[in-house]
């Protein structure tokens, strides 16, 4: 069985895993993620030649980020905050604090000061913070070097009929790419398990 189960959700469920597995499991430390996208007239692209890329911001909101795809559309979706630990360990937690409407206030605000008066075409905002979200809390596993000698080592080999799954157990954290890779891996064990028998 492969479990992809985001690991701090994992440790709160009854199992029969190992010790050490449930160990490694519970010292697993999640990092928060919080993001703000808005719909909007593609200001950006038809009025300043703006395709795609970061903006840096000094907020807790960290970074504005232009869309790379639907160029030529009329409108499109700006992601006006993601706060992941890009600038430091204080801005993400501070800005998952923040209520909704402070989020949009301060992602308003960067945008307002990246394109003046470009803040009012900002609609139908949206925002996620993953630490807060049931089945998920935190945005991406934060492995200490130390650990991936140990926790993540123990978590990369079976526990009897467990393989574990996800961005969680690759070197690509926070991004689909790793989670996918490591699903390759798990195949790669059950593929030798089988060639064994």
């Amino acid at each position: 069985m492969i479990v992809t189960i985001p690991l701090p959700v994992l440790a709160k469920i009854p199992s029969d895993f190992s010790p050490r597995v449930k160990q490694a499991i519970a010292a697993a430390h999640y990092d928060h993620g919080t993001k703000v996208a808005w719909e909007s007239r593609r200001f950006w692209e038809q009025d300043e030649f703006q395709f795609g890329g970061l903006g840096w911001t000094d907020q807790p909101s960290e970074v504005v980020w232009y869309p790379s795809g639907g160029l030529g559309e009329k409108t499109g979706v700006l992601v006006g905050a993601y706060s992941i630990g890009f600038t430091g360990p204080i801005n993400p937690p501070k800005f998952a604090e923040a209520s909704f409407d402070e989020r949009f206030a301060i992602s308003r605000g960067v945008i307002d000061r990246f394109h003046p008066g470009k803040g009012r075409e900002l609609t139908k905002p949206v925002t996620v913070s993953w630490k807060q979200t049931p089945y998920s809390e935190g945005v991406a596993v934060a492995w200490q070097p130390a650990q991936r000698a140990t926790d993540y080592a123990e978590l990369c080999k079976p526990d009897g009929p467990f393989l574990f799954a996800g961005e969680h157990m690759s070197y690509i954290n926070a991004w689909q790419e790793g989670a996918a890779l490591s699903a390759h891996e798990a195949l790669k064990l059950i593929r030798a398990k089988a060639a064994a028998a």
